[in-house]
């Protein structure tokens, strides 16, 4: 662990998950679903999720979308903020849920990158 992180957020037991309360948060999620949608594959949302919230990932999701799991695991994106929530909300089960539920529709929701020119 990072002895230079710390927790950016103070969440409370009775706090809800209001996305536009996180404007940090909500950039980086954007750069990191737009990134990603450029290369889909299987078991994106989980990949991000257990990465952002635990720094670990199951096996299978790793071989089934090595891409994603290697830029996630080399720190290919910045994710202090996303990080830091998750670890500012682990006393508080709804307020991860629905932070979770967010990060999963900012992912299906990201514009999928064209690549090539015309």
């Amino acid at each position: 662990m990072d002895i230079n992180k710390y927790n950016k957020y103070n969440i409370r037991d009775n706090d809800r998950f209001y996305a536009d309360q996180f404007p940090k948060v909500n950039l980086e999620l954007q750069i990191l679903a737009n990134e990603v949608a450029g290369h889909p594959g299987p078991f994106t949302d989980q990949i991000v999720i257990a990465f952002l919230k635990y720094h670990s990932l199951k096996m299978e999701w790793s071989d089934a979308n090595p891409w994603l799991s290697g830029k996630m695991t080399d720190n290919a994106f910045t994710t202090d903020h996303l990080e830091s929530l998750f670890t500012s909300s682990k006393g508080n089960p709804q307020f991860t849920k629905e932070y979770e539920e967010y990060i999963r529709t900012v992912m299906a929701s990201a514009p999928v990158a064209v690549k090539g020119s015309l």
